[in-house]
């Protein structure tokens, strides 16, 4: 099972918060792909192009030989399919696939010159069906790898919100604190990464996606919602001489967390009849079906595809 991955939270309920996370529907797609790992593909297409550049004979070239098979199915499957989710085009998910697959490349291989191997054999894969896969890149990280965490937190953040704003309830459950907490610790952590993206010089790749965030976030009451249902309180980030506008630094008016009742609801929400209590009063809130329409359609903005552009489409999903 995949696990999230939150070095930026400070808070005391990190383990809490990696567990609220796992229900949600991101890491729900990244143990998809976990699971594809157990299979074993016999593609011939797979088989032919992974095995021209994948040549090594020593458990690290035999593991990329592998995962090279499984994504060659993968990326077939989904130009059949027109999505990974098959309501939504390559342009706004295939991102996360792209995301998941470098940390699993790089938890294979140390070598960039292997790396690189393994990303030009599924690349003349993509090339099969042009017109089908002009959406559905496949990105080799090597290049920005020292800016792929920050990019990588920045997406998933753009994921994940979309189910915790409707989970969130007026009446701030134990749950919901928890939610709460996670989206103040991001913030602090937004605006400590946030500097380092200037008009002036050509930044690291996740500043792109810093722009898309105030693009995202600024034309709806999104934000102001989150604010009131959490009861947060806007403050100065550290190192700021004023609170910011856009995307300030949060604290919460109430820490309810240090009652007792509360600190074992947390605790008991992700036991068995927690999991079923959780099922039940997700129908009961009746959310609405159009959520994955929703955060798809913000998605979009950020993998925006400009067609002055088309001739280089890793441009185009990096930095635009």
């Amino acid at each position: 099972m995949y696990e999230p991955k939150v070095e930026y939270y400070k808070g005391v309920n990190e383990t809490q918060i990696k567990k609220l996370l796992k229900t949600l529907t991101l890491y729900e797609l990244y143990n998809t792909f976990e699971n594809e790992l157990n299979s074993i593909p016999n593609v011939e297409t797979c088989n032919e192009k992974c095995g021209e550049k994948l040549t090594g004979s020593l458990k690290e070239g035999l593991d990329l030989l592998k995962l090279c098979k499984v994504i060659c199915k993968i990326i077939l499957e989904v130009i059949a399919n027109n999505g990974i989710y098959r309501e939504s085009p390559c342009s706004r998910s295939f991102i996360y696939l792209n995301i998941w697959l470098y940390e699993r490349v790089r938890q294979i291989a140390t070598s960039d010159s292997e790396i690189n191997k393994f990303y030009e054999a599924l690349n003349s894969i993509n090339k099969i069906k042009v017109l089908e896969s002009k959406y559905c890149f496949i990105i080799n990280f090597t290049p920005q790898k020292n800016g792929f965490m920050n990019m990588k937190y920045l997406y998933e953040f753009l994921h994940i919100y979309e189910d915790m704003k409707n989970e969130i309830s007026a009446d701030l459950s134990a749950k919901d604190q928890l939610y709460c907490s996670y989206i103040k610790e991001f913030f602090k952590y937004y605006n400590s990464i946030e500097g380092n993206c200037t008009s002036e010089v050509k930044g690291p790749i996740y500043c792109n996606v810093i722009e898309k965030y105030k693009l995202t976030f600024t034309d709806n009451d999104t934000l102001d919602s989150i604010y009131n249902k959490c009861n947060f309180d806007k403050i100065q980030c550290e190192g700021d001489t004023s609170v910011k506008n856009v995307f300030p630094c949060l604290k919460m008016k109430e820490n309810l967390l240090k009652n007792e009742p509360h600190s074992d609801y947390i605790k008991n929400i992700f036991t068995p009849l927690g999991s079923y209590l959780r099922t039940r009063m997700r129908r009961k809130k009746n959310i609405k079906t159009n959520t994955h329409e929703e955060k798809y359609n913000n998605l979009e903005n950020i993998s925006t595809i400009q067609e002055d552009k088309a001739d280089n489409l890793r441009y185009n999903i990096m930095y635009q």
